[in-house]
C-alpha cells in the first residue's frame, strides 16, 4: 500500500485510491494504468559478411516491433553509427541498441564475418628462355586463402586466364588471382633468356693440296 497522493513504480492495471479526512470521511477513485500492448524487440533483418579478408565492407540492418512510436537506433561501431543500416563494418560481433518514443530500449547483436585467410598469389615453377630471342618462357602461379575457385590472368598479349602462362619471351610477367568474392592479389615472375645469341664462326680452314 502507498500512502501519499501520488503512486510510483506502478505497472499496468487498474488501481483505487481511498482519500480519508479527519473525519473518518472517505471517498474513492480508480485510474488504469496502460503499457504498449507489445514489447519493444530489436531484430538483425540481414547481413552482409566481408568479402576479403581485413577489409571494411561488411554491413548488417536492424528493424524493431512493439513499444510506442518511431524509433532510433544506435551501433556500437566507432564512430556510432545511427540508422538502421550499419555499413563498412570490419568482422567482428556488433550491437544495436533500439529505443522508442518513450525511451524504452532492446537490444540485439550480430557477427559479422570474413574469410580465414587472405587471398595470396604465388609464382610455383618457371621455365626461363633457351635461345635469345625466343618465346619458350612459362610461368605457373597458385593461390591459397580467400574464397571458393580462383580465375589468373596474365599481363600477356593476348591476355592468357590460365593458371599456367606459355610462350613467354624474357621479361616481367604479372599475375593477377581472383577469388569467387572478387578479391584479388598480384604476384610477378621475370623470364630470362641469354645474354647472347648463339653465333657460329669458321674461325680457320684448310684447303686440298693437290686435285682429287
Amino acid at each position: 500500500v502507498q500512502t501519499s497522493a501520488t503512486a510510483n513504480n506502478l505497472i499496468a492495471g487498474t488501481y483505487i485510491v481511498t482519500v480519508t479526512d479527519e473525519k473518518g470521511c472517505t471517498d474513492t477513485e480508480q485510474i488504469t494504468i496502460t503499457e504498449p500492448e507489445l514489447a519493444l524487440t530489436a531484430a538483425i533483418n540481414t547481413k552482409t559478411d566481408v568479402n576479403c579478408k581485413g577489409d571494411a565492407t561488411g554491413s548488417a540492418t536492424a528493424s524493431a516491433t512493439g513499444g510506442t512510436g518511431t524509433y532510433s537506433y544506435s551501433w556500437n561501431t566507432s564512430p556510432a553509427q545511427t540508422s538502421a543500416i550499419a555499413n563498412n563494418l570490419i568482422a567482428r560481433t556488433y550491437i544495436v541498441t533500439v529505443t522508442d518514443e518513450k525511451g524504452c530500449t532492446d537490444t540485439e547483436q550480430i557477427t559479422i564475418t570474413e574469410p580465414e585467410l587472405a587471398l595470396t598469389a604465388a609464382i610455383n615453377t618457371k621455365t626461363d628462355v633457351n635461345c635469345k630471342g625466343d618465346a619458350t618462357g612459362s610461368a605457373t602461379a597458385s593461390a591459397t586463402g580467400g574464397t571458393g575457385t580462383y580465375s589468373y590472368s596474365w599481363n600477356t598479349s593476348p591476355v592468357q586466364t590460365s593458371a599456367t602462362a606459355n610462350n613467354l619471351i624474357a621479361g616481367t610477367y604479372i599475375v593477377t588471382v581472383t577469388d569467387e568474392k572478387g578479391c584479388t592479389d598480384t604476384e610477378q615472375i621475370t623470364i630470362t633468356e641469354p645474354e647472347l645469341a648463339l653465333t657460329a664462326a669458321i674461325n680457320t680452314k684448310t684447303d686440298v693440296n693437290c686435285k682429287g
